[in-house]
Formats: structure tokens, sequence, C-alpha cells
């Protein structure tokens, strides 16, 4: 359910070796690995360890966020603010046509790619300002990155700061 399983599962593709960390725990320091049975069948005590893994009470966290997350159905929420997100930000994209050159994501993970890194620093400080946290990149991309469980009146608030940056970034240019 981590965003890098999730990503390997929406493409189709698998993994002999998955490696799950930071959020498997709610946030609690804890990591894991799954492997597939003829991985497994090689590996031998003693072949892997480390300062997080296998504590009691990491254990019991994580199994309690996969818990969480299997019984709310988590997986299909993020679809859904996904799509509305990903909504959202095609309009601003029309909106803005010469500040927005591509709007791109797949779940909750967004970005939007802009005309060069001077409108990345531009529309990130106007969102800054609004009180919008964004993720700016080195390759023209700003991205969105809210938490799993944003809600739907969230995804909408944060889609009206960003219009409004927007439209502060391109009168300023």
């Amino acid at each position: 359910m981590c965003r890098p399983t999730w990503c390997l599962v929406c493409r189709g593709l698998s993994s002999v070796i998955l490696f799950l960390y930071r959020c498997i725990a709610g946030g609690f320091p804890f990591a894991a690995f799954a492997v597939t049975p003829a991985v497994n069948a090689q590996l031998f005590k003693g072949d892997h360890g480390g300062t997080y893994c296998g504590n009691p009470l990491g254990c019991a966290a994580s199994l309690a966020v996969v818990d969480y997350l299997i019984e709310e159905d988590v997986a299909a929420r993020v679809t859904v603010a996904g799509q509305q997100l990903l909504g959202g930000l095609r309009q601003l994209q029309r909106a803005y046509p010469s500040l927005i050159r591509e709007v791109r994501g797949r779940g909750l993970l967004c970005a939007l790619e802009l005309p060069g890194d001077a409108e990345v620093q531009a529309v990130t400080q106007a969102c800054l300002d609004l009180g919008l946290i964004v993720t700016p990149t080195r390759n023209r991309v700003v991205r969105l990155i809210p938490y799993l469980l944003v809600t739907s009146a969230e995804i909408e608030e944060g889609l009206r700061r960003l219009d409004a940056a927007l439209s502060r970034v391109v009168h300023y240019l």
C-alpha cells in the first residue's frame, strides 16, 4: 500500500524483492522487505538485518497500519482522490496554458511541468505564501503530493490556493 508498492502494481510490474519503509508503520521507525519464494529459499539467518527491522513495537505498528489500509480501502480512496486532483490540475492547465506545459500523475503523486526553473521557483513561493506546500524540482517540475487520507474538500481547497498562486505568477511574468 505504500507508494513504491502501488507504483509497481499499477504498472503491471513485479519484483523479486520489495522494500517497505517509512509508511509501513505509520511514521514509527520501521522497515520490512518481502521476497518471492525463490529468493527466500536462498536467504539464511544473518543474511539480512537492519536497525528498524523486526522489533515487536514496529511489527505491531505496521500490522495496525496494514489492517487500516485494507479495512478502510485506502487504495480505492486514493484512486478517487487522485482522479479529482488530476482533473482539477487539468482545468488549471486550460486556464494557464502559458504556464502549465504538462500535467501528469498517478494516484496522489502528481506534477506540473512549467516552462522553466524560474517559474517553478515563483509558483513554489506563491503557493507557500498562500499556505500550500508543493515540492519544486530542478527539472521544471512542481510536485503535488498530498497525504493518502486527503479529503475531497482539502483537494478543492488546495486547488483554489494553487489557482491563486498561478494567477499571481502569470500576472508578474
